[in-house]
């Protein structure tokens, strides 16, 4: 059975987003605050990870205001529509008035880079930014969701009403047989998605 289960792995991972984001200040912003939101939770590492020979938290994210701009463009008829970087300094600068991330330039002087503020003088070259999601353990840690047998905290959910509706009853019997229906992970199922997935 745990074979049958692991079958179908989705390659470069996957990430938890909270259903309390649809009562969250970011939903009702501009969409590209959420859409950048999404890709910052999306790239940070979901692990404490060496790379390039430095180390990084579970929840940091080393990039670059091109690189963000790049993964946020979208197509608009024959057209890349691209925010610009003074758009995302501002949205970034937004999540950190709101307490949602942390940003630190990262800047190099010779063959040593700095990631603290107060490290910081004239004459270094600016070589990225690391961003920590603040709350990122709380929100990606599986164990730390409630649970229903339908992954749903809504008690009026058509799953949960003992209805005598013949209708009901049989979608509620078809869709527990059906195989490949989303259902929630184990913990452990989830951990072990995450080794295989790697930084």
């Amino acid at each position: 059975m745990a074979s049958d289960r692991m079958r179908n792995i989705i390659p470069e991972g996957a990430f938890l987003i909270a259903r309390k984001i649809f009562k969250s200040r970011i939903w009702r912003e501009d969409p590209l605050r959420t859409k950048l939101w999404l890709w910052l939770i999306g790239n940070a590492n979901h692990a404490n990870c060496q790379k390039n020979g430095r180390w990084y938290r579970r929840g940091e994210v080393v990039t670059t205001y091109d690189e963000i701009c790049e993964g946020l463009a979208y197509r608009e008829g024959n057209r890349t529509v691209r925010p610009s970087k003074r758009q995302v300094r501002t949205i970034l600068d937004w999540l950190v008035k709101e307490g949602m991330i942390e940003k630190v330039p990262l800047r190099k002087e010779k063959n040593k880079t700095i990631s603290s503020t107060s490290e910081m003088t004239q004459g270094f070259a600016y070589v990225g930014i690391r961003i920590s999601i603040v709350n990122y353990d709380t929100y990606q840690t599986l164990d730390n969701y409630s649970r229903t047998p339908y992954g749903h905290d809504n008690k009026n959910d058509s799953n949960n009403i003992d209805s005598t509706d013949p209708h009901l009853k049989d979608n509620r019997k078809r869709n527990k047989s059906l195989t490949g229906v989303s259902r929630i992970l184990t913990a452990d199922e989830l951990r072990e998605l995450r080794k295989k997935g790697g930084c």
